[in-house]
């Protein structure tokens, strides 16, 4: 009974490893890259690691093209507001 809580704190206390580790910025980011593509990581964490790699490029090409979007309406406005104060 002790083993089988042990192993189950265990399990927690890898998959709590994880959560803590990919929220910091950078080193996160490379910590699911080895997870990624390392032999040795179980089927479950190599799988949570490719899906965190998919979510955080695809929520940097969607921040990516919302930043060039608003870049090119604000230079408009901006040409706008320089032309209707005869600046330009």
């Amino acid at each position: 009974m002790e083993k089988k809580r042990i192993e189950k704190f265990s399990k927690v206390g890898n998959w709590f490893q994880i959560l803590c580790f990919s929220s910091i910025p950078i080193f996160g980011f490379w910590y699911m890259v080895v997870l990624a593509v390392r032999k040795k990581t179980p089927e479950e964490k190599r799988s949570y690691a490719i899906a965190f790699l998919i979510f955080r490029i695809l929520i940097l090409l969607l921040a990516i093209t919302i930043l060039f979007v608003l870049y090119r309406v604000g230079l408009s406005f901006l040409d706008e507001i320089l032309r209707y104060a005869g600046m330009e």
